[in-house]
């Protein structure tokens, strides 16, 4: 028995050849490993600490050269290890290395800076009562 109406025919789907290539065999020294090389160190904290210890160990130096001109230089190294201390401390806040370098570094300068300034209001209250 045939279906009642007429039904067509589906239209034909056009078949596309696709060529397979093969994949390459493993062959030595043709490995798919990536190389990635991650940063382990902070920068800024390490100078942060390295300038820190310099002004740390500027101190007893002014104290006994004789000539006192190392008095006037002594807050510079401070300065930039407080600086780069607070650089490295934001960049180890976001990548997690070199929090203690930064740290340190910044006690350290704050700590000679304190100190020369109270070495400077010595001195001027000193001066003060000598009558200059």
């Amino acid at each position: 028995m045939k279906p009642q109406g007429s039904r067509e025919k589906p239209a034909s789907v056009p078949i596309q050849s696709v060529t397979r290539q093969q994949v390459p065999e493993n062959r030595a020294g043709h490995t798919n490993v990536i190389h990635v090389q991650m940063k382990t160190i902070n920068n800024f904290a390490t100078a942060s600490l390295y300038l820190g210890v310099i002004g740390i160990g500027m101190i007893p130096l002014a104290m006994i050269s004789e000539e006192g001109a190392l008095c006037f230089f002594i807050w510079l190294p401070a300065l930039l290890a407080v600086i780069f201390g607070h650089i490295g401390a934001n960049q180890a806040s976001k990548t997690g290395i070199g929090r203690l370098p930064a740290i340190t570094g910044c006690v350290l300068g704050y700590l000679v800076l304190v100190l020369y300034i109270i070495a400077i209001v010595f001195l001027l209250l000193l001066l003060q009562e000598l009558g200059f």
